[in-house]
């Protein structure tokens, strides 16, 4: 974030080019950093490399100590990259979602439809019978529901709030 603050609003009088300065000056360093980063797929290799080395010695010998250490910190790393990949993957899956749902109106209905048949229940087995119909598909829920929950019973109120109050002393204008 140096390059965000390294501007100083002395250079640019205008605020909105002072931003413009700033955004550029962050746009640059960010380029640059993706130049000296490795890509992902290469650090996701590497590590399994590693992991890979490490078990075939682990084949002819016990692991010594810095050994089992770095492999278990490869691991770890390796982990880390591969939820790291997953939350790339489906944040841009979400972004190509919103982008192409609207200009591209079947896109977006092929989506939805994809959508609807992974929430909905296509059938049900009972005793190895498969139950399509969607009645059918109700009361096999609701019998389950109903016998693993069950009923509430009927209440009835036992007591008079008359009797409660009768020996309250209130006079007719706090009640």
């Amino acid at each position: 974030m140096s390059n965000w603050t390294s501007v100083g609003p002395h250079q640019s009088p205008s605020s909105a080019k002072y931003l413009s300065l700033c955004l550029k000056r962050v746009h640059v360093a960010a380029k640059e950093w993706a130049k000296r980063s490795r890509p992902m797929g290469v650090s996701i290799a590497s590590c399994e490399l590693v992991i890979s080395f490490l078990n075939l010695i682990e084949e002819r010998h016990p692991l010594s100590f810095s050994e089992l250490i770095l492999r278990r910190l490869v691991r770890s790393s390796l982990s880390r990259l591969i939820a790291n990949r997953a939350t790339y993957w489906r944040q841009r899956g979400k972004v190509r979602h919103c982008i192409s749902g609207d200009e591209n109106t079947a896109y977006h209905h092929q989506c939805a439809t994809i959508r609807l048949q992974r929430n909905n229940i296509k059938l049900l087995r009972v005793n190895d019978t498969p139950v399509f119909s969607h009645s059918g598909k109700e009361s096999i829920l609701f019998n389950f529901f109903k016998d693993l929950l069950g009923s509430s019973g009927h209440s009835t109120v036992s007591f008079d709030l008359g009797e409660l109050f009768a020996d309250s002393s209130l006079d007719s204008f706090q009640a």
